[in-house]
């Protein structure tokens, strides 16, 4: 079980994505980065709806967010979560890409 808290959680995770608490406010559409800083230091949590588009942008799930536990096999839920974020067009040209790599193994 992971004991980091829900705040200490996103902190890594915006800082593993290269991102300021400026930029993760304005990707997530929130005002100003002071409401990121409250997520950090766990004196808020985030509506679900912006849970759910953190998850996205953080590029993890609500629930490694919200426990600490990653599903058995993150690298796929990650792939997910990016081609979510894709036009039709490009998820169909990333679906091609990923059939040619499994007929390289």
């Amino acid at each position: 079980m992971n004991t980091q808290t829900f705040g200490k959680r996103i902190k890594a995770l915006r800082k593993q994505n290269n991102m300021t608490q400026e930029q993760l406010a304005e990707a997530l559409y929130l005002e100003n980065k002071a409401t990121i800083s409250s997520y950090e230091n766990n004196r808020r949590m985030p509506s679900a709806d912006i849970l759910s588009e953190m998850a996205r942008v953080l590029g993890t799930t609500i629930d490694y967010l919200l426990n600490g536990e990653k599903e058995e096999n993150e690298t796929i839920n990650q792939v997910v979560q990016i081609m979510e974020g894709l036009s039709p067009e490009l998820q169909q040209l990333a679906l091609e890409q990923i059939k040619l790599l499994t007929r390289l193994s």
